[in-house]
Protein backbone atom coordinates (compact mmCIF):
# COMPACT_ATOMS: atom_id res chain seq x y z
CA UNK A 1 0.00 0.00 0.00
CA UNK A 2 1.36 2.97 -0.60
CA UNK A 3 0.69 6.06 2.07
CA UNK A 4 2.34 9.61 2.15
CA UNK A 5 5.02 9.46 5.03
CA UNK A 6 3.23 11.99 7.13
CA UNK A 7 -0.06 9.81 7.24
CA UNK A 8 2.16 7.06 8.18
CA UNK A 9 3.84 8.97 11.07
CA UNK A 10 0.31 9.92 11.98
CA UNK A 11 -0.55 6.05 12.44
CA UNK A 12 2.08 6.26 14.92
CA UNK A 13 0.72 8.56 16.46
CA UNK A 14 -2.46 6.65 17.12
CA UNK A 15 -0.52 3.91 17.85
CA UNK A 16 0.49 5.44 20.40
CA UNK A 17 -2.56 7.12 21.85
CA UNK A 18 -4.07 3.79 21.49
CA UNK A 19 -1.52 2.17 23.90
CA UNK A 20 -1.70 4.89 26.30
CA UNK A 21 -5.26 4.46 26.50
CA UNK A 22 -4.78 0.87 27.38
CA UNK A 23 -2.34 1.71 29.46
CA UNK A 24 -4.41 4.50 31.73
CA UNK A 25 -7.16 1.28 31.81
CA UNK A 26 -5.04 -0.56 33.23
CA UNK A 27 -4.31 1.65 35.88
CA UNK A 28 -7.79 2.23 36.63
CA UNK A 29 -8.33 -1.39 36.78
CA UNK A 30 -4.92 -2.28 39.08
CA UNK A 31 -5.30 1.33 41.13
CA UNK A 32 -4.55 0.70 45.07
CA UNK A 33 -6.86 3.24 45.76
CA UNK A 34 -9.47 1.37 43.80
CA UNK A 35 -8.87 -1.80 45.70
CA UNK A 36 -8.79 -0.45 48.94
CA UNK A 37 -11.98 1.34 48.50
CA UNK A 38 -13.67 -2.23 47.13
CA UNK A 39 -11.77 -4.57 50.12
CA UNK A 40 -13.27 -2.04 52.36
CA UNK A 41 -16.77 -1.97 51.35
CA UNK A 42 -16.93 -5.45 51.28
CA UNK A 43 -15.31 -5.67 54.90
CA UNK A 44 -18.31 -2.94 55.65
CA UNK A 45 -21.15 -5.16 54.27
CA UNK A 46 -19.77 -8.31 55.66
CA UNK A 47 -19.40 -6.23 59.77
CA UNK A 48 -23.04 -5.30 58.78
CA UNK A 49 -24.46 -8.36 58.04
CA UNK A 50 -22.57 -10.03 61.29
CA UNK A 51 -23.89 -7.08 63.15
CA UNK A 52 -27.37 -8.15 62.25
CA UNK A 53 -26.64 -11.76 63.18
CA UNK A 54 -25.10 -10.83 66.32
CA UNK A 55 -28.53 -8.72 67.30
CA UNK A 56 -31.06 -10.94 66.25
CA UNK A 57 -28.91 -13.54 68.78
CA UNK A 58 -28.93 -11.14 71.50
CA UNK A 59 -32.98 -10.35 70.72
CA UNK A 60 -33.36 -14.46 70.57
CA UNK A 61 -31.34 -14.59 74.05
CA UNK A 62 -33.63 -11.78 75.85
CA UNK A 63 -36.69 -13.56 74.90
CA UNK A 64 -35.48 -16.60 75.96
CA UNK A 65 -34.39 -15.39 79.35
CA UNK A 66 -37.52 -13.71 79.95
CA UNK A 67 -39.41 -17.06 79.04
CA UNK A 68 -37.30 -18.56 81.33
CA UNK A 69 -37.62 -15.87 84.00
CA UNK A 70 -41.38 -16.57 83.75
CA UNK A 71 -41.04 -20.14 83.98
CA UNK A 72 -39.29 -20.07 87.11
CA UNK A 73 -41.72 -17.49 88.63
CA UNK A 74 -44.28 -19.88 88.19
CA UNK A 75 -42.79 -22.90 89.45
CA UNK A 76 -41.83 -20.72 92.66
CA UNK A 77 -45.18 -19.61 92.77
CA UNK A 78 -46.43 -23.16 92.71
CA UNK A 79 -43.91 -24.26 95.22
CA UNK A 80 -44.88 -21.25 97.36
CA UNK A 81 -48.30 -22.54 97.55
CA UNK A 82 -47.65 -26.22 98.02
CA UNK A 83 -45.55 -25.03 101.36
CA UNK A 84 -48.54 -23.23 102.40
CA UNK A 85 -50.24 -26.23 102.09
CA UNK A 86 -48.10 -28.01 104.22
CA UNK A 87 -48.34 -26.03 107.33
CA UNK A 88 -52.55 -25.95 107.20
CA UNK A 89 -52.45 -28.86 108.95
CA UNK A 90 -53.49 -31.72 105.75
CA UNK A 91 -53.79 -35.26 106.31
CA UNK A 92 -50.43 -37.39 106.11
CA UNK A 93 -50.89 -38.75 102.53
CA UNK A 94 -51.70 -35.32 100.99
CA UNK A 95 -48.24 -34.00 103.27
CA UNK A 96 -46.33 -36.75 101.29
CA UNK A 97 -47.74 -35.69 97.59
CA UNK A 98 -47.08 -32.45 98.67
CA UNK A 99 -43.54 -32.95 99.80
CA UNK A 100 -42.57 -35.29 97.13
CA UNK A 101 -43.88 -32.28 94.07
CA UNK A 102 -42.49 -29.59 96.24
CA UNK A 103 -38.71 -31.32 96.26
CA UNK A 104 -39.90 -32.11 92.51
CA UNK A 105 -40.25 -28.32 91.78
CA UNK A 106 -37.06 -27.30 94.08
CA UNK A 107 -35.30 -29.42 91.78
CA UNK A 108 -36.79 -28.24 88.21
CA UNK A 109 -36.62 -25.04 89.86
CA UNK A 110 -32.44 -25.37 89.94
CA UNK A 111 -32.00 -27.09 86.48
CA UNK A 112 -33.88 -23.79 84.83
CA UNK A 113 -32.20 -21.49 87.11
CA UNK A 114 -28.90 -22.58 85.63
CA UNK A 115 -30.14 -23.05 82.62
CA UNK A 116 -31.19 -19.05 82.84
CA UNK A 117 -27.58 -18.61 84.10
CA UNK A 118 -25.91 -20.04 80.85
CA UNK A 119 -29.15 -18.03 78.84
CA UNK A 120 -27.46 -14.86 80.57
CA UNK A 121 -23.71 -15.53 80.12
CA UNK A 122 -24.48 -16.52 76.82
CA UNK A 123 -26.31 -13.06 76.24
CA UNK A 124 -23.39 -11.11 77.53
CA UNK A 125 -20.93 -12.93 75.00
CA UNK A 126 -23.30 -11.73 72.51
CA UNK A 127 -23.54 -8.07 73.70
CA UNK A 128 -19.79 -7.92 74.05
CA UNK A 129 -19.18 -9.34 70.17
CA UNK A 130 -22.13 -6.59 69.69
CA UNK A 131 -19.76 -3.57 70.91
CA UNK A 132 -16.61 -5.15 68.64
CA UNK A 133 -18.42 -5.08 65.68
CA UNK A 134 -19.86 -1.76 66.10
CA UNK A 135 -16.80 -0.55 67.14
CA UNK A 136 -14.84 -2.07 63.64
CA UNK A 137 -17.71 -0.88 61.87
CA UNK A 138 -17.19 2.42 62.85
CA UNK A 139 -13.54 2.12 61.94
CA UNK A 140 -13.99 0.48 58.79
CA UNK A 141 -16.50 3.15 57.33
CA UNK A 142 -14.31 6.23 58.21
CA UNK A 143 -11.01 4.45 56.36
CA UNK A 144 -14.13 3.66 53.47
CA UNK A 145 -14.86 7.54 53.42
CA UNK A 146 -11.29 8.57 53.48
CA UNK A 147 -10.21 5.35 50.63
CA UNK A 148 -13.29 6.44 48.38
CA UNK A 149 -12.30 10.32 48.47
CA UNK A 150 -9.08 8.79 47.59
CA UNK A 151 -9.94 6.61 44.62
CA UNK A 152 -12.32 9.36 43.31
CA UNK A 153 -9.63 12.25 43.13
CA UNK A 154 -7.19 9.31 41.08
CA UNK A 155 -9.91 8.06 39.16
CA UNK A 156 -10.99 11.79 38.30
CA UNK A 157 -7.32 12.72 36.93
CA UNK A 158 -7.13 9.09 35.19
CA UNK A 159 -10.46 10.11 33.43
CA UNK A 160 -9.47 13.48 32.21
CA UNK A 161 -6.38 12.04 30.82
CA UNK A 162 -8.07 8.67 29.05
CA UNK A 163 -11.01 12.03 27.62
CA UNK A 164 -8.20 13.61 26.27
CA UNK A 165 -6.62 11.00 24.83
CA UNK A 166 -9.59 9.63 23.45
CA UNK A 167 -10.49 13.08 21.75
CA UNK A 168 -6.90 12.86 20.55
CA UNK A 169 -7.49 9.21 18.49
CA UNK A 170 -10.87 10.81 17.49
CA UNK A 171 -9.14 13.54 15.57
CA UNK A 172 -6.42 11.71 13.71
CA UNK A 173 -8.96 8.91 12.98
CA UNK A 174 -10.85 11.72 11.30
CA UNK A 175 -7.96 12.90 9.22
CA UNK A 176 -7.41 9.22 7.90
CA UNK A 177 -8.88 7.10 4.94
CA UNK A 178 -11.72 3.91 5.56
CA UNK A 179 -9.14 1.77 3.52
CA UNK A 180 -6.19 2.86 5.50
CA UNK A 181 -8.06 2.94 8.43
CA UNK A 182 -8.87 -1.20 7.77
CA UNK A 183 -5.55 -1.94 7.06
CA UNK A 184 -4.13 -0.39 10.20
CA UNK A 185 -7.08 -2.20 12.39
CA UNK A 186 -6.17 -5.40 10.61
CA UNK A 187 -2.49 -5.11 11.02
CA UNK A 188 -2.76 -5.37 14.99
CA UNK A 189 -0.36 -8.25 16.33
CA UNK A 190 -0.77 -10.42 19.32
CA UNK A 191 0.21 -7.42 21.51
CA UNK A 192 -2.00 -4.89 20.33
CA UNK A 193 0.09 -2.85 18.19
CA UNK A 194 -0.60 -2.39 14.38
CA UNK A 195 2.16 0.01 13.57
CA UNK A 196 5.38 0.64 14.68
CA UNK A 197 8.88 1.78 13.83
CA UNK A 198 11.38 -0.26 12.03
CA UNK A 199 14.83 0.59 12.93
CA UNK A 200 17.95 -0.93 12.04
CA UNK A 201 16.09 -4.17 10.44
CA UNK A 202 14.62 -4.31 13.94
CA UNK A 203 10.97 -3.93 14.08
CA UNK A 204 10.04 -2.06 17.19
CA UNK A 205 6.27 -3.52 17.21
CA UNK A 206 7.76 -7.34 17.93
CA UNK A 207 11.35 -6.18 18.99
CA UNK A 208 12.39 -9.20 16.46
CA UNK A 209 15.19 -8.56 13.59
CA UNK A 210 14.05 -9.18 10.11
CA UNK A 211 16.35 -11.23 8.21
CA UNK A 212 19.07 -9.19 6.41
CA UNK A 213 17.74 -9.69 2.81
CA UNK A 214 14.18 -8.20 3.76
CA UNK A 215 14.83 -5.69 5.97
CA UNK A 216 17.82 -4.60 2.91
CA UNK A 217 14.78 -5.22 0.25
CA UNK A 218 12.52 -2.91 2.47
CA UNK A 219 14.76 -0.19 3.12
CA UNK A 220 15.04 0.21 -0.72
CA UNK A 221 11.75 1.17 -1.41
CA UNK A 222 10.75 4.64 -1.44
CA UNK A 223 9.21 5.96 1.89
CA UNK A 224 5.64 5.91 0.98
CA UNK A 225 5.49 2.49 0.71
CA UNK A 226 3.91 0.61 3.85
CA UNK A 227 5.08 -2.83 4.09
CA UNK A 228 4.28 -5.29 6.62
CA UNK A 229 6.80 -7.16 9.28
CA UNK A 230 6.52 -10.51 8.45
CA UNK A 231 7.13 -11.40 11.49
CA UNK A 232 4.29 -10.01 13.42
CA UNK A 233 2.40 -8.85 10.75
CA UNK A 234 1.83 -4.82 12.22
CA UNK A 235 2.95 -1.95 9.52
CA UNK A 236 6.15 -1.20 9.33
CA UNK A 237 7.01 2.90 8.94
CA UNK A 238 10.62 3.70 7.76
CA UNK A 239 12.26 7.15 7.87
CA UNK A 240 11.45 7.66 11.72
CA UNK A 241 14.51 9.35 13.48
Amino acid sequence: MKLPHDQQIQLLRLQELETEVVQVAERIRSSRAVQLAEDLERRSQNLRADLVRARTESEDLARAIKRAEEDVRRLQERKRHDEQMLGSGVNAKVQRELAHESQALERRIQSMEDAELELLENQETAERQIASLEGELTDTEARLVSAEQDRDAELSGLGRQQALVESQIREIVDGISAEVLARYRSSRNATGVAAAVLERGQCLGCRLSLPPGTAADLESKPLDELENCEECGCLLVRGVS
